[in-house]
């Protein structure tokens, strides 16, 4: 015969309230465009060519990856405008309806708030990626959309203990279930060991380069690099390239972005 103690008599046990703690919520964030801006194409010409061209891209993702994909947004060089493209594209998948996330991996130059117009209330995701914790602490909304946003607060000047440590891949984790896309906006590929990390974490790599201003011994040395994970090229200022090995779309964007009348 088994006894079975009551709690409410047994002085070993005890019961107490312990209240509930509301769930974690990823802080609203509104991005407005400012006069002139022709950075962020779905806050400032949503209608216009540039953001049409971005749609093409989000067709090509939706093909390959139809249950959605983590990408790695990474150029040659500084100054090609990956951190843009990375925004954006974060973006049209959000428009979609698809849940999107945008991480920022560049944590040596960390630009996406300035870019967004915002101050961090939260620690930054170096912070998660240091002491790990609730992903969602350290995100961010935008809009209302399913558009959320993890940025870093300030630039570290060696962040490869970060990128190579148990945080960053339980993060990565997290990202995948619980996101349809995740972005990641990594630093340049050839200057730092950095992308090649992240790389190794994600689905599919986009290589970001600026038409007439990107080297192309540069552009080959990137393709080299990144290998079989390198899936598009994607040209600022370019037109679409139909003899390369790897296709080139033409955003227009982000410098001297052009309106069809």
């Amino acid at each position: 015969m088994s006894a079975i103690q009551n709690p409410a008599v047994d002085p070993g046990f005890m019961l107490s309230d312990t209240p509930l703690q509301p769930p974690v919520k990823p802080l609203p964030l509104t991005v407005r465009a400012k006069k002139g801006d022709t950075t962020l194409v779905f806050a400032s010409d949503p209608g216009g060519f540039a953001a049409e061209q971005y749609r093409v891209i989000r067709r090509t993702l939706v093909e390959k990856y139809p249950d959605g994909a983590s990408i790695l947004v990474t150029s040659p060089t500084s100054g090609d405008g990956k951190t843009l493209t990375a925004t954006n594209l974060a973006w049209c998948l959000a428009e979609a309806g698809m849940p999107t996330l945008l991480a920022e991996m560049d944590l040596r130059n960390p630009s996406i708030d300035r870019l967004l117009g915002s101050s961090l209330p939260r620690p930054g995701i170096e912070s998660l990626l240091e002491n790990g914790g609730d992903p969602k602490a350290f995100l961010r909304q935008v809009n209302r959309m399913q558009f959320y946003v993890a940025t870093a607060r300030d630039p570290l000047e060696n962040p490869v203990d970060l990128l190579t440590g148990t945080h960053l891949r339980d993060f990565a984790t997290w990202a995948k279930e619980n996101h349809k896309w995740v972005i990641w906006d990594s630093p340049p590929a050839l200057t730092l060991a950095d992308a090649a990390e992240l790389s190794a974490l994600t689905d599919c790599t986009l290589l970001v380069v600026r038409a007439r201003v990107t080297p192309k011994v540069l552009v080959e040395r990137a393709i080299e690099l990144l290998g079989s994970r390198l899936q598009q090229v994607i040209m600022n200022e370019g037109s679409e390239c139909a003899d390369s090995s790897h296709r080139y779309f033409a955003a227009y964007y982000p410098y001297g972005a052009r309106k069809q009348k």
